[in-house]
Order: structure tokens, then sequence, then C-alpha cells
């Protein structure tokens, strides 16, 4: 009697081959969002203090340096 993982790796099903790119698809996009995470907080941790942007209204995008 062979088990199910033996089946699976001779001739997968339909249903467990899209389980399994589903799953590293999910991984992947995990792993993306796990860097730009990262990024972003390294990022804010060194960018020295509040940044603020405004657009004008012909689409220019401005940074405004606080007061202090």
């Amino acid at each position: 009697m062979s088990s199910l993982t033996d089946r699976a790796k001779r001739r997968p099903d339909f249903r467990v081959r899209i389980l399994a790119s589903l799953e590293k698809f999910i991984v992947f996009i995990a792993c993306i969002n796990y860097i730009l995470v990262v990024v972003c907080l390294y990022y804010m941790i060194n960018s020295g203090g509040e940044r603020y942007f405004v657009t004008r209204p012909q689409g220019q995008l401005i940074e405004i340096s606080p007061i202090r």
C-alpha cells in the first residue's frame, strides 16, 4: 500500500499540483512583502525626521521641511 506522498511524487493529482504552485506563489509574495517592510523601516529610521510632501495642481510633488 503506497502512501499519499509517494503517489503525489510519482504522478501528482491535478489538485496537488495546483496547491503546490499556489503555496510557492504565496511564499514568494510573503518574501517580497518582508523585504519591502524591512526596506521601509530602514528608510524611516534613517531619514532623520519628518518629511512632508504636497502635490500642486499641476501634478508636481514638492517636499516641505517642518519649521523647528
